[in-house]
C-alpha cells in the first residue's frame, strides 16, 4: 500500500484566462483570497463586511452584487 501525502487544504486557485470578466467578492473579516490574487487576475474586487461565507452572512449584499456584475454595472 502506497502512502500519499495529503493534499494541501488551502491550494491557491489559478487566475482566470486573460480577458475573462471576473468579479471577486472578498470577505473583510477572513482572508480566504490569497494576497495579490485580485491584482494577478486583473479583476474587479468587492469587499464585504463578513467572514468566510459571504453569501450566508450577507445574503442581501451578495444578491445585489450578482445582477450588477452580470449586467456590467459597477
Amino acid at each position: 500500500m502506497a502512502i500519499q501525502r495529503p493534499r494541501h487544504r488551502r491550494a491557491h486557485p489559478s487566475p482566470p484566462p486573460a480577458g475573462t470578466p471576473t468579479t471577486l467578492v472578498k470577505a473583510r473579516r477572513r482572508q480566504a483570497v490569497p494576497p495579490g490574487y485580485a491584482d494577478q487576475c486583473a479583476v474587479a474586487a468587492i469587499d464585504i463586511d463578513s467572514g468566510h461565507h459571504v453569501h450566508l452572512e450577507q445574503p442581501a449584499e451578495t444578491a445585489r452584487i450578482i445582477p450588477d456584475t452580470v449586467s456590467g454595472t459597477p
